[in-house]
């Protein structure tokens, strides 16, 4: 009889510090490829040979008629619409870069996506390299029993670290991307990816959000590790005004609990006269039972 395979919960702190790890490592040998890429023109990285200007005709992603298909999203909000003007100032680093975004064709036409969308999902082969216009992605990490764990978001002029990590090293996606609201993006193909790598501008970008991501999950693990649910509940109602617009599913997989643990910990909270609950909205009562909390103090009554 075979062994059965364990299943990892990535809310634990040790799942994520050996992704933290791994990605450690990952950053590491990208320097290195990194730096033979430098002796490389970005044409032939394209494989154009002397002389030519156009592009030559790619598969798969690359191909207009092979982007996501048109879908509808959680809350009804429309299809996919693809092949929209694009601007690229929310880009600096486009500047230069070869070959230039205008040359690149419907391989990255812009599409305009519904709230809700599921755009990867782990796994999955990466189809090629979102760029946000406007809008948010949500990426996540889910376990077997359903639970998640929010990673980051990916906002207008960000670009997702999961997809470039999967074209790196050429496997599939490890965690999942949906838009939290109507998002307008570009699906560069996998081959203009690599020959951007090799403009200074646009890798220089790329690694400067490893290091902030890599900072991020590392807070992420010492949050898990180390502080209380409530402590970080807390946290995370602070700093959205007096009235934050959210589900407690939503609340719980940005801290990467179930939704029953933060409905118990939000009506303790409303008990004590810190918050008051609504249909999908929180109004903060006293931020300042909520800060002293956040900084530990179980009664809620520190420096306000």
């Amino acid at each position: 009889m075979g062994r059965k395979e364990v299943e990892h919960d990535p809310a634990d702190p040790a799942v994520i510090a050996g992704d933290v790890a791994r990605n450690r490592e990952a950053l590491q040998g990208l320097e290195s490829r990194l730096a033979r890429l430098e002796t490389d023109s970005a044409g032939r990285a394209l494989g154009l040979s002397a002389g030519r200007s156009e592009i030559p005709e790619m598969a798969g992603p690359a191909k207009r008629q092979d982007l996501p298909a048109p879908a509808e999203s959680s809350d009804g909000a429309g299809p996919v619409s693809v092949g929209q003007e694009a601007d690229w100032s929310a880009f600096p680093w486009v500047q230069g870069v070869r070959p230039a975004p205008a040359e690149l064709g419907p391989g990255a036409a812009v599409m305009s996506v519904p709230a809700g969308a599921v755009l990867f999902d782990e796994l999955q082969p990466c189809a090629g390299f979102p760029l946000v216009f406007d809008g948010e992605v949500q990426v996540t990490r889910r376990s077997a029993d359903g639970r998640s764990l929010e990673l980051y978001r990916v906002s207008a002029g960000e670009i997702c670290l999961v997809s470039a990590a999967s074209l790196f090293a050429d496997q599939p996606m490890g965690a999942r991307g949906q838009t939290t609201r109507a998002t307008r993006l570009a699906l560069v193909p996998p081959a203009v990816f690599q020959a951007w790598m090799a403009e200074p501008a646009f890798r220089g970008y790329v690694l400067s959000l490893f290091a902030e991501r890599m900072a991020d999950l590392t807070a992420t693990v010492d949050a898990l590790a180390f502080h209380r649910l409530d402590e970080r509940l807390a946290a995370a109602l602070l700093g959205h005004g007096s009235e934050l617009h959210c589900t407690h599913q939503q609340l719980a997989e940005q801290l990467g609990t179930v939704r029953e643990m933060i409905t118990r910990v939000l009506r303790r909270f409303e008990r004590a006269g810190w918050i008051a609950l609504g249909r999908e909205r929180i109004r903060i009562v006293d931020p300042g039972a909520l800060r002293a909390r956040a900084a530990g103090d179980a009664s809620g009554h520190g420096a306000r």
